[in-house]
């Protein structure tokens, strides 16, 4: 729960795009916060096949909810 709830302070959206090591599939979770907050929405996935030597996981958070320091940009990037 702590990546998710904290994605959700910082963002009214936010987003996820996984894959796995070696099972040529990439998954997508797309957060609107305030329509889950409300019950309107639901979480939509989404799939595409990628090579099978990918992997990663990306968060991408949008619509920000707070005024991020330079330093602390500089601490989430790993910079």
């Amino acid at each position: 729960m702590g990546l998710k709830t904290a994605a959700c302070w910082i963002g009214k959206r936010w987003r996820i795009v996984t894959c796995e090591w070696d099972s040529g599939e990439e998954w997508t979770a797309d957060v609107d916060v305030k329509g889950i907050a409300y019950g309107s929405k639901k979480i939509p996935l989404t799939m595409r096949s990628v090579g099978k030597d990918a992997h990663y996981t990306q968060v991408v958070i949008s619509e920000l909810n707070r005024n991020i320091q330079k330093r602390t940009e500089e601490t989430i990037r790993g910079i």
